[in-house]
């Protein structure tokens, strides 16, 4: 059960940047942000890795998900911080609940796992009721012109992206161990960054680098990969990497139930009825998992 609770916790580590980000960062470049936070987080995995012996079998396979993901990554956070800079989190952020239902695919072809009906199920509740949290003032509908909406459009490809990186992760995990992949992950994603920010002024790097908030929401994001990576690791079951990753999506109940109070956004009932459909699916995609499985950790 454990990795239950880290993939939780995972969840409102998330949530916390994404209410800090829009309240006290929405000024910062996102490549700049980003680098900044993979830069905070780097010093605050090396304790987790200094002293210990770093074990990575297979050597190729490990580097070759880790260059991908990163790259991969770097651009579909960049979207992803821009959006939720300038829209209302509760319009942006439903959309990556869609990660989990994406990552099936992935999970399927990468790492021959598919999960059992009653986890579809879950993951079908929990992707509904995300949509119906960015239902503003409109009847609850699928319909193609709000998929193909500017905001809409961008998270879901941001969606695509990390569902698939996510995935990946299991397979260089795998090969080491989650907190060696999320250091020497972090480290090279801060390389990256670094060269995608320098299309900006020093100085506005320099400033971001001695900012009391941009470190705050790295430690928030620290703790939330951390956190994931180690959830990655622990899970036993079938298809174990898309239930964590489930898990880890509440973090849009989070964010939508923070945000909507702290910056008074409005259809609160609306949003809250579709938390419960949220929480229903992780609940059963817990029971699909644990339940039905009679494994776990």
């Amino acid at each position: 059960m454990i990795w239950i609770l880290v993939a939780l916790l995972s969840a409102l580590f998330t949530s916390f940047r994404h209410v800090y980000i829009k309240k006290y960062c929405s000024e910062v470049p996102s490549e700049i942000l980003i680098f900044s936070t993979r830069l905070f987080g780097t010093l605050l995995y090396l304790p987790f890795l200094i002293g210990r012996p770093v074990a990575i079998q297979p050597v190729h396979l490990f580097w070759s998900v880790l260059g991908l993901t990163v790259i991969v990554t770097a651009l579909a956070t960049i979207v992803q911080i821009r959006v939720i800079q300038k829209h209302d989190i509760s319009i942006s952020v439903p959309y990556l609940s869609f990660i989990p239902l994406l990552m099936i695919p992935w999970s399927a072809l990468l790492l021959k796992e598919s999960p059992p009906p009653a986890a579809w199920l879950g993951l079908v509740f929990g992707s509904a009721g995300a949509w119906m949290i960015q239902q503003t003032g409109q009847p609850v509908q699928l319909n193609l012109k709000q998929l193909t909406s500017n905001v809409g459009l961008l998270m879901f490809g941001v969606a695509v992206a990390l569902g698939l990186t996510t995935t990946c992760d299991k397979l260089a995990i795998n090969a080491s161990s989650a907190m060696v992949y999320a250091g020497l992950w972090t480290l090279v994603s801060t390389v990256v960054m670094f060269l995608f920010s320098l299309r900006h002024p020093f100085s506005l790097i320099k400033s971001a680098l001695v900012s009391r908030h941009v470190l705050i929401q790295s430690v928030f994001w620290a703790g939330a990969f951390g956190c994931q990576m180690l959830g990655v690791q622990l899970v036993t079951v079938s298809s174990g990497v898309v239930y964590v990753k489930m898990l880890t999506m509440l973090h849009i109940l989070f964010s939508v139930g923070f945000g909507g109070f702290y910056f008074k956004e409005s259809y609160f009932l609306k949003r809250l009825i579709a938390a419960g459909l949220m929480m229903a699916g992780a609940g059963l995609t817990i029971w699909a998992s644990y339940g039905l499985s009679g494994a776990g950790n």
